[in-house]
C-alpha cells in the first residue's frame, strides 16, 4: 500500500475533480511508424484527463533490462534530436502539470513499471 503523505493526498484531491475519458487514438500504430523496431512488441491503452492525453504502452522486451538502465537509456535518447519534441520527468506529476507544456509527449519515469522480467509498462503524457 502506498503511504498517503502530503503529495499523495494533494494528488488524490486534484485528481478527484477531473474526469477520465478513454480514447480511441491509435497510439500503437503511430509508434510503429516512428519506431519500426517496435512492431509486434506493443500493446497500449490511452485515456484523457481534462485536456491531457495519457498513453500507456506495454512492451515485450527481447532481453532483461533493469528498470534504472531502461530509464537511463530513454532519458539519454530524449536529450538528442528529439529534445524539443519529447521530454522526460522523474517527478510525481498529475495531468494539470502538462496543461501548458509544449512537448508532444513526456515520458513519466515515476509512473512506469516492470510487470514481469521481460515486460515493461511505460507512461507518456
Amino acid at each position: 500500500m502506498v503511504p498517503l503523505g502530503n503529495w499523495c493526498v494533494s494528488r488524490i484531491t486534484v485528481g478527484a475533480v477531473q474526469i477520465i475519458i478513454t480514447t480511441n487514438i491509435d497510439t500503437t500504430k503511430a509508434m510503429r511508424k516512428v519506431v519500426p523496431v517496435l512492431n509486434g512488441k506493443l500493446i497500449d491503452m490511452a485515456f484523457s484527463v481534462s485536456s491531457v492525453s495519457v498513453m500507456d504502452p506495454t512492451c515485450a522486451l527481447e532481453k532483461l533490462y533493469k528498470y534504472s538502465d531502461r530509464n537511463k537509456v530513454l532519458s539519454q535518447a530524449l536529450e538528442g534530436p528529439l529534445k524539443d519534441i519529447l521530454d522526460y520527468t522523474k517527478d510525481q506529476v498529475i495531468s494539470c502539470d502538462f496543461n501548458s507544456d509544449t512537448h508532444s509527449s513526456i515520458f513519466d519515469a515515476w509512473a512506469s513499471i516492470d510487470l514481469h522480467y521481460y515486460i515493461a509498462k511505460f507512461i507518456y503524457w
